[in-house]
């Protein structure tokens, strides 16, 4: 029954979040096209719409500490990825692995 008073209607979030929603959603529509697919911009779209998801999530207000600790630890181990080991390391963890890189490393 109508008051006379115009309803309020709240955002559901704010843009960030809104943002990264959709992003997140594209990303789950698109993405197996893009792993699908042999083009290296078609990955690079899919991460750069997930990675612009994260920054949107997390720029969009605090959050429990618990709630943030998993992505940005899961962050942290991924770049950690990206780091060449040393020689002796990567001789140590997988000696024929070693060896193959030094190899490609060393060729003419």
């Amino acid at each position: 029954m109508p008051t006379g008073q115009p309803q309020s209607h709240e955002p559901r979030g704010t843009i960030a979040e809104r943002f990264a929603v959709a992003s997140l959603a594209a990303a789950a529509v698109v993405g197996p096209v893009a792993l699908g697919g042999t083009s290296i911009w078609s990955r690079f779209a899919l991460e750069a719409a997930m990675a612009a998801a994260a920054v949107a999530w997390a720029a969009s207000g605090s959050r429990p500490r618990r709630l943030v600790l998993l992505p940005v630890a899961l962050a942290a181990v991924l770049c950690l990825q990206i780091v060449p080991l040393p020689v002796g390391l990567l001789r140590w963890i997988a000696p024929f692995a070693a060896d193959a890189w030094q190899r490609a490393a060393t060729a003419d």
